[in-house]
């Protein structure tokens, strides 16, 4: 995976200027507003790697600033006019929940949250994601646990 910074080139090939800074991957573009001078993009810069987050700079690569604050995966959706967003956000053992936000990263309303009572009525349990060291010796593998409902530490399982 890149680790690099996200460049900006001419349709020639010529370097504009350098757009991100940081030790994470990029993911992809969610939107250019070339009147504002900004590009929103995802990026792996969470403290969980499989997590995206919302980031924006200007086209100088000026001003990056991460937009999303929760620890979790953002799935985001720009407004046409680039001042506001909405995100749905959860992870492996977090239910999804849909906020607006605007481009500041400040929320400006919950939109939905999960309903869970159901699951809990039916006492399934939580999955969990742990990770690994491959055989190199570097590179983390990730992997999601599901245990059996009703589940009991004292049985052995398949």
């Amino acid at each position: 995976m890149r680790t690099g910074p996200a460049l900006l080139f001419d349709l020639d090939g010529t370097l504009i200027n350098t757009l991100t800074t940081g030790s994470y991957p990029a993911a992809s573009i969610q939107k250019i507003d070339e009147a504002a001078g900004v590009v929103f993009y995802t990026a792996f810069s969470d403290a969980n790697p499989l997590n995206t987050q919302l980031h924006r700079v200007g086209l100088d690569g000026k001003g990056q600033m991460r937009l999303t604050r929760e620890p979790l995966n953002h799935t985001a959706r720009i407004s046409p006019d680039g001042k506001w967003f909405i995100t749905e956000y959860e992870s492996v053992d977090t239910p999804p929940t849909t906020a607006l936000y605007d481009t500041q990263g400040h929320r400006i309303a919950t939109l939905a949250q999960s309903d869970t009572s159901q699951l809990r009525k039916l006492d399934l349990q939580k999955p969990e994601l742990f990770h690994f060291k491959a055989d190199d010796g570097k590179t983390d593998i990730y992997g999601v646990l599901y245990k059996p409902s009703h589940f009991d530490k004292s049985r052995k399982y398949p």
